[in-house]
């Protein structure tokens, strides 16, 4: 039998129209939905939960929002590539349950006026978050056909559109009415029914163990002679050895770069994470800029026209991505969120805000999902969560950092200005991205 390369996302054999939306896609997209749904609910109530239960000032009620982040961004660092060697599987179940846990304790801070120990919860929450997301986004996408991958993604991330448009409007309405326990009990509603799914992704696969060994033995063979006809026989099993269904306890590694992100998701990952500081600058100062022209009551809409361009849009650009390659649909959304600045920067009512929102939601439901395909692309399939997780800390950052790298704009020359800085800015993430294609740093076209 020729020896070939390891397991990789580059040559993934599947059959002919093989379906994307299989109970396991299903089950993903559920719990995906209902961590980012929880993650905005108490993002927008923290800092009035804080006030309220703590009388805390808007620096510390803002950092019990804030170090959910860190939390999130900690975990993905510092463990995100050793997920695949202990269990995808079991890893989500352990960190679906610490979500519970995490949501439960909410509860209880009823009776523990201690909002140092309250900062500590919500990191650990953000760290659950961060690997719980983490980890079903690469079960979910190593199980969707290679052939269909822009596609498949793009369908999935759908849920984070849906958790990010009406995450806040629950967490805003039970803020507002000041009835946070109301809040913390439908959070632990909704993640518990998370949990559940949760096992729905998993448990498919561990059915198919025994089946995949006693029939071919293909997992086995694919991890030990890496040939691509083992490969494709663990495909056509159902279940890859490292989709945690199955895995067994990681061997002992020394520690290296390697068990913290994964290099071959870099420069993808770099680029995107240029052009994303645009999308960290409108996720931050919408609202007072909004304030500052005088457009307030568009700016209330504008997370609508975002979600509602990008949920048409995705499903869309998933299938140009899988036909025609990723140039043509990463220029695409690149050109649209540098439009959405550009229009931004100049808006003078509320119609040109909701067409810069609509923009936005193109460039970046465009951009984001196919970008991940393009940073999983390169990767084995045992490197698949460590460059999932490389992806989204470089993305993270870029929003943690943006108010520290152009929060100085707005003071000095007004928010018209900082938006208008972005355009040049998503011009050079565009050349970044371009420059390492051509470099062949970043998978193009499918063979």
């Amino acid at each position: 039998m020729p020896q070939a390369s390891a397991k990789s996302n580059t040559v993934q054999p599947d059959k002919p129209n093989e379906p994307i939306f299989t109970p396991r896609f299903i089950a993903g997209f559920a719990v995906n939905f209902i961590l980012y749904m929880q993650y905005y609910a108490l993002m927008v109530a923290m800092a009035g939960y804080s006030a309220m239960q703590f009388a805390a000032g808007a620096t510390e009620g803002g950092f019990t929002a804030s170090v959910f982040i860190l939390g999130a961004l900690c975990s993905r660092l510092f463990f995100g590539g050793v997920i695949d060697k202990v269990g995808r599987g079991r890893v989500l179940v352990a960190c679906m349950t610490g979500e519970v846990a995490c949501t439960l304790l909410y509860l209880a801070f009823e009776h523990v006026p201690a909002i140092g120990v309250f900062i500590v919860l919500r990191f650990l929450h953000g760290a659950f978050y961060g690997l719980s997301q983490t980890t079903v986004t690469s079960i979910v996408s190593s199980a969707v056909p290679f052939s269909r991958k822009g596609e498949g993604v793009g369908y999935y991330m759908l849920s984070v559109t849906l958790g990010a448009a009406l995450g806040p409007l629950m967490g805003s309405a039970f803020s507002n009415a000041g009835d946070f326990d109301m809040l913390f009990f439908s959070c632990l509603g909704m993640i518990a029914v998370g949990y559940v799914a949760a096992l729905g992704v998993v448990l498919p696969g561990r059915r198919r163990r025994s089946e995949v060994s006693k029939a071919t033995g293909a997992t086995e063979v694919a991890h030990s002679v890496n040939t691509a006809e083992a490969t494709a026989a663990a495909e056509k099993a159902g279940v890859s050895e490292q989709s945690g269904d199955a895995g067994k306890p990681a061997k002992t590694h020394k520690l290296s770069l390697a068990n913290f992100i994964e290099v071959r998701a870099l420069p993808v990952s770099v680029a995107i994470t240029v052009g994303y500081l645009a999308y960290g600058a409108l996720i931050t100062y919408i609202n007072p800029y909004a304030a500052e022209v005088g457009l307030t009551g568009a700016a209330s809409f504008f997370f609508v026209s975002y979600s509602i361009a990008m949920f048409v849009t995705r499903p869309f650009t998933g299938r140009w991505f899988d036909s025609a390659g990723d140039k043509g649909i990463m220029t695409l959304g690149f050109a649209c969120l540098g439009a959405s600045m550009l229009i931004m920067g100049f808006a003078q009512n509320g119609a040109m805000l909701l067409v810069s929102a609509a923009l936005a939601g193109v460039g970046v439901g465009s951009v984001q999902p196919n970008g991940l395909v393009l940073a999983m692309r390169r990767c084995p399939d045992d490197r698949l969560t460590a460059a999932n997780s490389t992806y989204f800390v470089l993305l993270d950052v870029a929003i943690g950092l943006c108010p520290f790298l152009v929060g100085w704009i707005a003071p000095a020359f007004g928010y018209r200005v900082l938006f208008l800085v972005m355009v040049p800015v998503v011009a050079a993430s565009y050349v970044v991205y371009m420059a390492f294609r051509r470099a062949g740093l970043i998978a193009g076209k499918k063979k």
